[in-house]
């Protein structure tokens, strides 16, 4: 398999970061209006790889060995792959008291917690990357994939079944807390060919 991320030249890759911050602050716009607070987002951090390559090296970083809830989203369409959105569990409890969960939650509303905001997160992302690069994008329903997990442990299960990895991590901050959610798109190699020629579309659209 040839690494298609060459094809990311300085040019697109401006690009796709501004497509990606358009699209994150989408993110933080539905999440503030499940929490009810104003959200603030920093600019999104992200990398396009080969996902059995460089993009393990950010595995060896703390914070991203931390035990985490991991939310899975599969979607398919000219883009295809799965979605992994992490929250530490700290966090989780934070964003339950603002919701008005009151005391410690039971497992079915822990599951809704954590599905709502899963979605929330990578929902309001695909939706902004499809509309903004004309895409077609279809997703399934999330899941838990994991309540005890890490990005180190994720990239270690997942590189094997996907070939590049989109890793966006981005820092959400409410009016009295601030939380990190790692976002990452598993992709198939069929996806960097559409996902390119829509950036380039883009750019053309802009001379």
């Amino acid at each position: 398999m040839s690494d298609k991320t060459s094809l990311l030249t300085d040019e697109r890759r401006d690009a796709l970061q501004e497509v990606v911050n358009i699209a994150m602050g989408q993110a933080g716009s539905s999440l503030a209006s499940i929490v009810n607070e104003f959200v603030e987002l920093s600019i999104p951090q992200f990398h396009l790889a080969r996902a059995e390559g460089q993009l393990l090296a950010l595995k060896s970083r703390p914070e991203h060995q931390q035990n985490a809830v991991i939310i899975r989203q599969p979607f398919i369409g000219q883009l295809r792959g799965e979605a992994f959105v992490l929250i530490n569990a700290p966090d989780i409890r934070y964003l339950a008291g603002i919701m008005g969960y009151q005391g410690e939650l039971n497992t079915p509303q822990e599951q809704e917690l954590l599905l709502d905001i899963g979605n929330v997160i990578a929902g309001a992302c695909l939706n902004g990357l499809a509309g903004q690069l004309d895409f077609q994008i279809s997703y399934a329903a999330p899941a838990v994939y994991s309540m005890q997990g890490s990005l180190a442990a994720l990239l270690d299960a997942q590189t094997g079944n996907w070939p590049y990895a989109l890793l966006m991590e981005i820092r959400f901050r409410l009016t009295e807390h601030s939380f990190t959610s790692h976002l990452i798109f598993m992709m198939t190699e069929d996806s960097i060919d559409p996902l390119t020629a829509a950036i380039d579309r883009l750019l053309s659209e802009l001379q």
